[in-house]
């Protein structure tokens, strides 16, 4: 082989690490600029996106690119890309929930004595007429505070509690004391005035490897009451 074959061997080489690395980089680095300017635009801030990576993806399925969006005051949510070229974020969601998370505390003081492992209420927007979260939602082409759109729309607004607590075992008067405890949280959430609620009550049995799961949701426009003693199922494994 000739130094002229080298020299075409060698450019070629090149050539074929720079396409690789466009695809492994570049394209990264540019849907993460077009993540950034659709944040900024819709917004009216300036964003900083990261970490992009593709979620979801198998065998025949191309996944969804999805990237941490951070804003200037302090909070860090999720952007990402459909396939169709349309995008969606949780930003609202991750306003809301930073402003309801003053709130925690007056919820878990229902939980005196229980050990519980995970607490997290959130707020966020949903769709009027799918009463299902929309990141295309009107109400994300502003920011109101959760205040104002539960004072403005209430039925634009989702309001979730969701906890894990850990028991040796079950008996009557644990199950007692939470269907007492899951009305009382049924009572609080419903005096937000928000148009759909949801409670996920989960109890772990290490010992036993499984669990007691209550879900329940209900429109709170319509204050709709649900028999919390019918609510538990017995699931296997832990959450």
């Amino acid at each position: 082989m000739n130094s002229k074959t080298f020299i075409i061997a060698g450019v070629l080489f090149c050539a074929v690490c720079l396409v690789a690395s466009w695809f492994m980089f570049g394209e990264n680095r540019f849907n993460e600029l077009k993540m950034a300017e659709y944040l900024n635009s819709k917004y009216k801030e300036d964003f900083v996106v990261d970490n992009i990576r593709r979620e979801g993806s198998g065998l025949g399925v191309a996944g969804q690119l999805t990237a941490d969006a951070h804003s200037k005051n302090g909070l860090t949510f999720e952007v990402g890309l459909y396939s169709d070229g349309s995008m969606y974020d949780t930003y609202m969601e991750s306003l809301w929930t930073r402003e309801v998370s003053g709130e925690v505390e007056k919820y878990k003081r229902l939980y005196d004595g229980v050990n519980v492992t995970k607490f997290v209420v959130k707020s966020y927007p949903i769709d009027k007429k799918t009463k299902m979260q929309e990141t295309q939602s009107a109400l994300y082409g502003s920011k109101p505070t959760l205040k104002q759109a539960l004072s403005s729309d209430p039925e634009s607004v989702y309001y979730e509690v969701y906890s894990i607590q850990s028991e040796s075992t079950i008996d009557d008067g644990v199950m007692l004391e939470s269907e007492n405890r899951i009305n009382r949280l049924m009572n609080e959430i419903n005096n937000t005035g928000a148009g759909r609620l949801n409670i996920r009550y989960v109890i772990n049995i290490p010992k036993e490897s499984n669990r007691y799961i209550c879900d329940i949701s209900w429109d709170g426009s319509e204050n709709v009451g649900q028999d919390v003693k019918k609510c538990f199922i017995k699931s296997g494994g832990l959450e």
